[in-house]
């Protein structure tokens, strides 16, 4: 890949599932990727926004079907952050639905992915949407930080 040169030297994620068993197998496919830095994982919407505030991840992932249906919630308060923290939102369930995308998407979700995505495909299209939608100074500067 031509730009793994410029990429961070991990892509710090926050995931915001309220399903633990789902969420804690995703952890572990994720901490087994030396490419991909899990800074939290929570079901809990303050604990989220603290996580998220406290680490600036590059990208949260966010299961929006949640028990009390709040996922597009935790997406609205994803993208009302300042924009040094504010990650990319990426929508992360079982199972595509074009409704939920739709709302998703106008709440501010750049990406909609399956829970049962290959870890190498996961990774290269958050990384692709860091570099569509974070500004490059959010990533260049955790690239630079691990080649010097």
């Amino acid at each position: 890949m031509a730009e793994s040169s410029t990429h961070p030297a991990s892509l710090k994620l926050v995931l915001i599932d309220d399903h633990d068993a789902a969420r804690d197998a995703l952890v572990r496919r994720l901490n087994a990727d030396r490419r991909i830095a899990v800074v939290g994982a929570t079901p809990h919407l303050p604990e989220a926004r603290r996580l998220v505030v406290e680490h600036e991840p590059h990208v949260a992932l966010v299961d929006t079907r949640r028990r009390d249906d709040a996922g597009l919630d935790v997406i609205t308060m994803l993208v009302a952050l300042a924009e040094r923290a504010r990650p990319i939102v990426v929508v992360h369930t079982s199972f595509f639905d074009a409704e939920d995308w739709h709302r998703s998407r106008a709440a501010g979700a750049h990406e909609w992915l399956l829970k049962q995505i290959d870890v190498d495909v996961l990774f290269d299209r958050l990384w692709l949407a860091v570099r569509e939608h974070l500004p490059p100074s959010r990533w260049m500067q955790d690239a630079h930080a691990r080649n010097a």
